[in-house]
Formats: structure tokens, sequence, C-alpha cells
């Protein structure tokens, strides 16, 4: 099926999201079955299909992916791969815990476009709030952050759910330098490049450190917000590259990268509950908006 016919389909069944049980996305993507590209709806097993449905999906074809997401910051019960990553780090690196209300993970380190101060992308939802409110290193709670010793800088300003992203930037203070290799890694990324399907990207995580994934689709996901509600986040879909996790609680605010052409792609924000499967949305279309730009 080529492209056009597909973003046909992709833009007439893209309301649905929000309106029926069990649909948790819906994407462009690879189809596992024949390795074809389909539009595919990602279900639970809340999901029934009524009759007008059923038509719906064979009459265009629809690819099926069993799938509920969450986003990454409910750290309490959740093992690390690495106890560094959630200690005291001077300098700052990308790829270790910070926080504010939870823990999440430092992304990259970036130039306000504003001002050209340094600061450090991550997921909002990591640090929620208000603007002006305090960040620390490593995070609170779990992760032991203290607001008196531990402050690294403040919430400079977010992208509202509403426009499907989940990013914020976060500015430095004076309090400790800063490293931009990827924590457990030799990657310094100093460009952003759009996502593709097919990519084969890394990430360095909080929890589950250093792991890779090939972007399977394109499209948008119903995520459950603690005082937000569910919001429509546009996103990729990630999958392991081997068996096993490549994502996990703490690990919202990471980036996905190409470490062949040493550039930033994505930015983590959820997780498939059954499978570790990775969403993350694209950097190129969220540095314009957050008005920050690469080192």
């Amino acid at each position: 099926m080529n492209q056009s016919r597909l973003s046909q389909i992709y833009n007439s069944v893209l309301p649905l999201l929000g309106r029926i049980i069990g649909l948790n996305g819906i994407d462009i993507g690879m189809r596992l079955e024949t390795q074809d590209l389909a539009v595919r709806f990602h279900i639970d097993d809340t999901f029934i299909a009524t009759d007008d449905m059923v038509h719906l999906m064979n009459t265009n074809d629809i690819g099926i992916v069993k799938a509920k997401y969450q986003i990454n910051s409910k750290t309490l019960k959740t093992p690390i791969s690495d106890a560094e990553r959630v200690k005291r780090k001077d300098p700052l690196q990308p790829g270790i815990s910070i926080g504010c209300f939870e823990c999440g993970t430092l992304g990259l380190f970036v130039k306000d476009a504003y001002n050209m101060r340094t600061g450090f992308v991550t997921c909002y939802h990591v640090i929620s709030g208000w603007q002006g409110i305090t960040v620390t290193q490593p995070g609170p709670g779990t992760d032991g952050g203290n607001f008196d010793i531990d402050l690294i800088g403040t919430l400079e300003r977010f992208l509202p759910l509403s426009l499907g992203f989940d990013a914020a930037l976060v500015g430095l203070n004076t309090l400790r330098k800063f490293n931009n290799i990827q924590f457990g890694t030799n990657e310094d990324l100093r460009t952003v490049e759009p996502i593709k399907i097919d990519d084969l990207l890394t990430k360095s995580g909080r929890t589950t450190g250093v792991t890779s994934g090939k972007v399977q689709g394109k499209g948008a996901f119903l995520i459950d917000y603690p005082f937000y509600g569910s919001q429509v986040i546009s996103g990729y879909t990630i999958a392991p590259v081997n068996s096993g996790k490549i994502s996990s609680e703490g690990d919202s605010g990471a980036i996905w990268y190409d470490d062949k052409a040493k550039s930033a792609k994505g930015l983590h924000f959820a997780t498939d509950i059954s499978t570790g499967f990775a969403l993350a949305s694209s950097l190129s279309e969220i540095f314009p908006l957050l008005q920050v730009k690469p080192l």
C-alpha cells in the first residue's frame, strides 16, 4: 500500500483515539507478520471490536499491536541496571537521575534560544509543576535527592500536553559542572535529526541504562497522566533489537540517538507495560517549539 493511501487511512481513523475503550494508539508502522507498512491499532485486553469496527479493520487492512503504554515515573519498586546513575554526580551527565516530584532522566544539554544560557531537556511529567519549580540531581524520593543540597536548576518552560508533546527545559544553576557525554557511553551529541522508521537507535536512561532498539512506527498514543487525564501524544514506537526490555520507569527524559550519525533523535516518554517497548517523540519537532538548540 502506498504512503498516500496509508496517510489517508491514518487520518480517517485517528479521531477514534480516546473514543474506543482499549484503543491505546494508532500509527503507521511495520506489520510483524508480513514486514510491510500498515496502519496499526495498538490495543489491550479491554478492547472489544463492534461490527462497525471489524468492518473498518477488514476494509482498510488494519494491523494489530497488543500494547498499553504508561509514563515512566513511578520508580519505587523498579530495579536499576547501574546504581551509579542514581547517585549525586559532579559533573552532571545525560542519562542520570533527576527530578522534582518524580524521578526521571536528564536527557540532553542545550542552549536556551532566548538567553543562550545552558539547560537540559527532559520530559515535563518528570518535573511537572510550574515555571521556576526546583529540580534536583539525583531525583527526590526514591533516589534521595535533597532540595537543600542537591538543587541543580529550575523549570524554565515546558510544552503543554495538549500540543501532543511531553517536554520541558530545565535551566541550570552554576553549582555544578556538566559533561555532555551520555552516561555509560562515549557519545557527545551535538546535532538533532528527525526519526525515521527502521532507524536503529540507542538511549542512556536512569533505570535500564544503555539499550538499543529499532523504530517500528510513527503515530499518536493515548497516555494517562496524573492530574491531566488522558492525553494524545505524538511519537514513535521503538522495539528491542534483541529480546528484553529497553525501557522502564525512570527512563522518561532519556534521549534516543543514532550512534553512527552521532545525532539525537527522540525524547523517551513512555513504555509498553507488557513488552518494555518504548515511545519517543521527535526532537526535531520539540526543539523549535521549546525554543532550544543543541550545544
